[in-house]
């Protein structure tokens, strides 16, 4: 993936991947505005990545919806001197997909095995969204098993 460089790029890759409409849960675009003393419009055209988005605005936000500032930014910008931040509810995709898949195959995995696979995946597919993480699993893990065979 290529990093966005200019202004434009950067707020419009923001739009599209900040994580703040996914915590917002059922607050509202205006009760977010309300507690930060914004119109609807001006919450928006940060969430759109419309305008510029101000170190303190990003820190105000996470205040009111009671998460870390890192954690509205892109999941591709949420990387630690370790690696990839992986998300719980992405472990537990995973590892509920791969169990299912193996009862489906009629499979079965050694521990150690099944360790690798898992995290393999989630290093796959940390940061794509929801409904394909299911599909890359499984195709990951076919393409896997062909490969320890050959």
């Amino acid at each position: 993936m290529r990093k966005p460089t200019q202004s434009s790029e950067i707020n419009a890759f923001w739009g599209k991947h900040n994580q703040i409409k996914k915590l917002k849960g059922s607050l509202s675009i205006s009760a977010l505005g309300e507690k930060m003393s914004m119109d609807q419009g001006g919450v928006s055209k940060i969430i759109q990545g419309s305008v510029n988005v101000y170190l303190h605005r990003i820190v105000e936000i996470a205040q009111i919806l009671g998460c870390k500032p890192s954690e509205l930014l892109p999941l591709e910008w949420q990387k630690s001197e370790t690696g990839t931040s992986i998300k719980i509810d992405t472990v537990t995709t995973v590892i509920e997909t791969v169990e299912e898949w193996l009862v489906q195959s009629k499979l079965s995995l050694k521990p150690k095995e099944k360790a690798k696979l898992i995290v393999l995946l989630c290093g796959e597919v940390s940061g794509l969204p929801q409904a394909e993480q299911e599909s890359k699993i499984i195709e990951f893990s076919n393409f896997y098993l062909k490969s320890k065979s050959a």
